[in-house]
């Protein structure tokens, strides 16, 4: 049943992260496609909302949704992708601005989910 709950929620995860990229597409910040931007970000949200203390949840759940859905819904492996991409087709400044924003938005919001919700 482990696997199960994980394999489900890691697809529908997987298959949110195609939606929303595919919405946020042609939209950009400094030549950056920001989609997976967005996603780790809400991604980070929501795994802080689930660390949060005094957040109590089934094992299926934490199974579900936090290993499986978020696990596969932000995604680390695009994140290095793109900013070799950028790296490579734009410099290294703006490669090392995308690293250092994502890095940055994406504790502060698990951060501030963690500590505030």
């Amino acid at each position: 049943m482990t696997y199960l709950l994980i394999f489900i929620g890691g697809g529908l995860g997987a298959g949110t992260r195609f939606f929303v990229s595919n919405l946020l597409g042609n939209f950009s910040i400094f030549g950056f496609a920001i989609s997976t931007l967005i996603v780790n970000i809400i991604g980070c949200f929501l795994i802080g909302f689930f660390m949060a203390e005094n957040l109590e949840f089934s094992k299926s759940l934490q199974l579900f949704f936090v290993i499986g859905f978020l696990g596969s819904f932000t995604t680390f492996s695009t994140f290095t992708k793109e900013a070799i991409l950028f790296y490579e087709q734009i410099g290294i400044m703006e490669s090392l601005v995308y690293i250092f924003m994502t890095l940055i938005f994406c504790l502060i919001s698990t951060y501030t989910s963690y500590r505030f919700f």
